[in-house]
Order: structure tokens, then C-alpha cells, then sequence
């Protein structure tokens, strides 16, 4: 982020995506299918909208990855 900022951007919004449990949910499909399947991959993404949920309601500090929105600096 303070590399963005001293190239000259505005960063006007920052969050993490998907968050702790839909992360958890990713390794763990790659996982299930690794071991089972692919029918098991698919299964478990049911669970997907809970965590979701989840990731909505407690606030996300974590997660695989960041997701910056930012200007340039001079269009502020």
C-alpha cells in the first residue's frame, strides 16, 4: 500500500477476499478433490454462501487475497 501511495495513487478503498472461511473452504475443496474427486470439490462448495455470510458478518483481516481500488493522486 505505502508503495502505491509513493507512486503517486490514492487508494480509495481496500479489502480482503474471500475472507478466513471461504479461504478455509477453497483449500479444502482442492483437498477433497485431490483425494475424492471431483463430485467432492463440487459438494463442498454448497457451503460456500454461509461463508459468505460468515465472512460478512465478522469482519475480514485475512484472507488469500487483497483487493485494492485506487486514482491517481491528482484526480482527487
Amino acid at each position: 500500500m505505502e508503495l502505491l501511495r509513493s507512486s503517486g495513487f490514492r487508494i480509495t478503498h481496500h479489502r480482503y477476499a474471500p475472507g478466513r472461511l471461504g479461504s478455509l473452504l477453497w483449500e479444502l475443496g482442492v483437498l477433497a478433490y485431490l483425494r475424492f474427486g471431483n463430485i467432492a470439490f463440487h459438494l463442498l462448495f454448497l457451503g460456500y454462501p454461509f461463508a459468505r455470510f460468515f465472512d460478512t458478518v465478522v469482519r475480514p483481516t485475512a484472507g488469500s487475497e487483497h483487493i485494492v481500488r485506487m486514482v491517481p493522486a491528482d484526480e482527487c
